[in-house]
């Protein structure tokens, strides 16, 4: 399978291309919204995304469609989701880090989620 990263702002998208190239890491970088991203997504995968803290008030809408996105395109396979925020994420199991919570759940081929932790 593929990873892929992506990041808007144009000085850490550099900072990310140098790294990957750098470190001959097989990650596709790509300069535009995570949302549109979602189709790429096939199980079995992972998703890890991190968030600018302003996207929560308190629950980013952003990450709703992402995963409504994802759901539309999953057909087989389990899809781990890890979201890193100021607080936990409706529905997903949780662990706090000082400041930051680190949300999961694993999206079932079929659709659904199982609100299973690691």
């Amino acid at each position: 399978r593929d990873v892929h990263a992506c990041e808007i702002d144009q000085t850490r998208f550099g900072f990310l291309l140098e790294q990957v190239k750098s470190q001959g890491y097989p990650i596709r970088c790509h300069r535009k919204d995570f949302l549109r991203l979602a189709r790429l997504v096939q199980g079995p995968s992972v998703v890890f995304l991190d968030l600018p803290y302003s996207f929560w008030k308190p629950v980013p809408e952003a990450v709703s469609a992402f995963l409504t996105a994802i759901g539309e395109n999953q057909n087989e396979g389990d899809v781990m989701i890890f979201l890193q925020g100021p607080q936990a994420y409706p529905g997903f199991e949780h662990v706090a880090y000082g400041s930051t919570v680190l949300s999961w759940t694993i999206r079932t081929g079929h659709k659904k989620f199982d609100r299973i932790g690691v």
